[in-house]
């Protein structure tokens, strides 16, 4: 868990600096926050909404993903507590 805490402030960092993501990053991203919610039901739907959202858009906004992190941080945070 301690790893996808990690990854998460990574890019919450990389949101001060970047303006828009392109999918791939972004899918790669998803694909293992869903992997580490598994047990955070409300979340992982939204992360798997977010999956199907990323077949079909070409970039992500700094503030949408940002506002993603952050609600799955908190998650993370509730699951290790």
């Amino acid at each position: 868990m301690a790893e996808i805490e990690q990854m998460v402030d990574e890019w919450l960092v990389r949101t001060e600096h970047d303006l828009v993501f392109s999918p791939g990053p972004v899918q790669d991203l998803l694909f293992e926050l869903w992997g580490a919610l598994e047990h955070e039901a409300d979340v992982r739907i939204e992360v798997e909404r977010w999956l199907t959202l990323s077949l079909s858009r070409h970039l992500f906004g700094v503030e949408e993903i940002r506002e993603l992190l952050l609600r799955c941080k908190g998650a993370l945070s509730g699951a290790s507590a």
